[in-house]
């Protein structure tokens, strides 16, 4: 039994030392940084309508931003297919906020309406994005 314990001693030993020296090693998880963000919370009419080309179409969009750096705009795009329709432009400060969009247009012959809603920092290109779809309804050509 005593030789048990002269050999067992050691091992333990080394094993709790040793768990601490792991327990140390172990990364911490990243502290999740703020990013800037923007998204649709509203949208008026709801993409469940079907614009008809020709018509007139009010569009009132809500979206909520964070921006983590000292300013920038939030950017409203509103495209078919294959053809620009409409920009509007608001400018942003660092923060968290909500801007709103009332726009009207003309919806064109064109297969879908996209609005896009995209966060800009100083001139750089931008990832920040949050968009919805509209289908639009096929009228006979004449």
């Amino acid at each position: 039994m005593r030789r048990l314990i002269y050999l067992l001693c050691p091992i333990l030993w080394a094993l709790s030392a040793s768990s601490t020296l792991v327990w140390a090693q172990v990364p911490k998880p990243p502290e999740s940084p703020q990013q800037s963000s923007v998204w649709i919370t509203r949208i008026n009419p709801p993409i469940a309508v079907t614009l008809i080309p020709g018509n007139n179409v009010r569009f009132l969009i809500d979206v909520e931003y964070t921006l983590t750096v000292a300013e920038g705009s939030v950017v409203l795009y509103i495209q078919g297919a294959a053809i620009h329709i409409a920009t509007d432009v608001k400018k942003i400060t660092r923060g968290s906020g909500t801007v709103s969009f009332d726009v009207t247009v003309n919806i064109p012959r064109t297969r879908r309406v996209d609005v896009i809603t995209a966060l800009y920092t100083a001139n750089a290109p931008t990832t920040i994005t949050d968009s919805r779809v509209f289908e639009v309804a096929r009228v006979p050509q004449n």
